[in-house]
C-alpha cells in the first residue's frame, strides 16, 4: 500500500508541473489559438492532478488513521473513491478533523468552476463556457467572454495550490508528517514556487 501511495503522490505532482509547463506555454503563444489550446491543457491537468491527490490521501489516511495525533478508530468509507470529485474534497476533511472547505468563498469557489470548466471541456458539452464559470472569471477579470487564455491557466494553477494549502491547516498534522503526505514537495502541497524550468517571468507570475 506504501508503494502504491508514494507512486500516485509522486504523479501527482509531475502532474501539476506538466499543468504549469501548458500554462507556460499560453504564455508563450499569446495571442494566438495555441495560447487557448494550452489554457485548456492547464485545466484539465490541474482536475487530474486534484482527483489524483485526493485519492492517494485517502489511501494514506487509511494507512494512518489509528496512529497518534489522528488516532481515528475509522478509515476513509469504502466507496471514497467512487464519489464524486467535489464530494471527496469535501468529505476528506470532515472525516480526517470534523472540519470543512467554506463553500461560498475562495478557494472552493474557484475550484467548483474548474471541475465545471474541465467538465465541459471533456465530455464536449458544446462551446458555451458554464454561466457560473464565465461569471466568477470575469469577476476576477480573468475572461472578456470570448477568450480563455493565460490568466485563466495561472488561476488553475493557483486554485490548487490554495486548495492544498487550505487542506493543509485544516488537517493540523506534525510538520516532520508532511514530508510523507506530500512526497513530491520537501513541505507541504503545491506551494505557488514550486520548481520548475522555463521562463523567470512565466515562473513569478505561477507562484
Amino acid at each position: 500500500m506504501t508503494d502504491n501511495l508514494a507512486f500516485h503522490t509522486h504523479s501527482s505532482g509531475i502532474l501539476f508541473i506538466l499543468a504549469k509547463q501548458a500554462a507556460k506555454r499560453a504564455y508563450a503563444a499569446k495571442g494566438t489559438l495555441g495560447e487557448q489550446y494550452e489554457t485548456l491543457n492547464a485545466v484539465i491537468l490541474c482536475a487530474v492532478v486534484a482527483e489524483a491527490s485526493i485519492n492517494a490521501m485517502g489511501e494514506w489516511f487509511n494507512f494512518h488513521h489509528s496512529t497518534p495525533p489522528l488516532s481515528s478508530s475509522h478509515g476513509m468509507p469504502h466507496e471514497f473513491e467512487s464519489l464524486k470529485l467535489r464530494a471527496k474534497w469535501s468529505l476528506f476533511p470532515i472525516i480526517v478533523r470534523q472540519k470543512s472547505f467554506d463553500t461560498g468563498s475562495e478557494p472552493w469557489q474557484s475550484f467548483n468552476a474548474l471541475i465545471d470548466l474541465r467538465n465541459m471541456i471533456v465530455h464536449l458539452k458544446g462551446s458555451a463556457i458554464p454561466k457560473s464559470v464565465s461569471s466568477l472569471l470575469k469577476t476576477k477579470k480573468l475572461y472578456d467572454g470570448s477568450f480563455l487564455g493565460f490568466e485563466v491557466a495561472k488561476w488553475a494553477c493557483h486554485t490548487i495550490s490554495l486548495m492544498f494549502e487550505a487542506l493543509t491547516q485544516m488537517l493540523e498534522l506534525p510538520k516532520n508528517w508532511e514530508g510523507s503526505i506530500w512526497l513530491f514537495t520537501p513541505n507541504h502541497s503545491f506551494p505557488f514556487g514550486l520548481s520548475t524550468p522555463g521562463d523567470k517571468v512565466v515562473d513569478a507570475q505561477l507562484r
